[in-house]
């Protein structure tokens, strides 16, 4: 955040909020407070499930094979694992 000079609207993305300490949304708000910056905190999981159920499934599928795109290029994410596992998705 520092580097790019982000002041505002940052967003951190968590999978799955596997910290206990963290996982309660006002503990993890005193954790985040001193970096002072406005930071929304998503869980992602809940919103890509809350994005492919207004999907239809021509839809879905299109939205996979796009993110697929992205996973692949190692430059963005090249996750060996990520990138079987929306493999197999697709093939489905």
């Amino acid at each position: 955040m520092q580097r790019f000079s982000l002041s505002r609207y940052t967003v951190v993305c968590l999978i799955q909020p596997q910290d206990t300490d963290l996982s309660p949304p006002a503990a993890l708000h005193r954790y985040m407070a001193p970096l002072g910056r406005d930071i929304a905190v998503v869980d992602i999981r809940a919103f890509v499930e809350s994005l492919l159920t207004s999907l239809t499934r021509p839809g879905r599928v299109a939205a996979f094979r796009y993110l697929q795109e992205y996973v692949q290029n190692r430059d963005l994410c090249g996750i060996p694992d990520l990138v079987d596992r929306l493999k197999r998705i697709l093939e489905e």
